[in-house]
């Protein structure tokens, strides 16, 4: 069987991309039933199928995710090409839609993919060559992900919570007590109290930076990933 595959790194798009140029323009692929209803049935059952430009992808996520991800792609496809044809290489373009089976969740994936002989633990996509498709999961389910979201979460209540209390702080008549999410109690005067709840709130700004540091740092280990078929 005659395979096509293409290979590229999210983390050069852009570098392609500024060197300028018309995106190439390959053949226009006609629809083929069959490879849809084929695609369709190795997925299954609660599986939608969608065509692009170039690519047959079934997903069982969210159509707004698998739209992010077909634009992807197609973005990938189309700049390889270019590279090839800025850097005197010869490619040939694809005969038919190249596939791709796009999971919501990252036990699926990891099942599925264990049935074709592949230990995708630590993966976020493979391409599998006697398939001849290319298997993803939505990293935004990723267990990492939904961690430090929820970290996020966290924080950002603490800092909504550490606000209010300065908004709501009594006048200052006396010894005031408050209690801080981590448990801390504290009394003082009203001065002593706001510097108190500001100096917190500073480290809640703090460690929400961090995290979200974290997280973008996490997704884009993610987006560099190689983006192949």
């Amino acid at each position: 069987m005659n395979r096509t595959w293409i290979c590229w790194v999210a983390a050069g798009w852009v570098a392609v991309a500024a060197c300028g140029g018309a995106t190439p323009r390959g053949p226009v692929l006609e629809r083929d039933p069959s490879q849809e209803v084929s695609l369709a049935k190795q997925a299954g059952p609660n599986f939608k199928v969608k065509r692009t430009s170039h690519f047959l992808i079934a997903y069982d996520t969210a159509d707004e995710v698998a739209r992010q991800l077909d634009t992807r792609l197609e973005q990938t496809y189309h700049m390889v090409f270019q590279f090839c044809e800025m850097n005197g290489i010869q490619a040939r373009w694809p005969d038919r839609r190249l596939e791709v089976i796009f999971f919501d969740k990252r036990a699926a994936y990891e099942r599925h993919v264990a049935q074709l002989g592949v230990h995708a633990a630590g993966t976020f996509g493979i391409y599998h060559q006697y398939t001849n498709r290319s298997y993803f999961f939505n990293a935004a389910n990723d267990e990492q992900v939904l961690k430090l979201k929820a970290q996020i979460a966290e924080s950002t209540a603490n800092i909504d919570n550490l606000e209010r209390s300065l908004r709501q702080m009594p006048a200052d008549g006396g010894p005031i007590e408050v209690q801080f999410s981590d448990g801390e109690r504290f009394v003082g005067s009203k001065p002593e109290v706001e510097k108190r709840v500001a100096k917190k709130l500073d480290q809640a700004r703090s460690d929400l930076k961090k995290v979200e540091a974290r997280r973008q740092t996490y997704c884009n280990q993610i987006n560099r990933t190689v983006v192949q078929h």
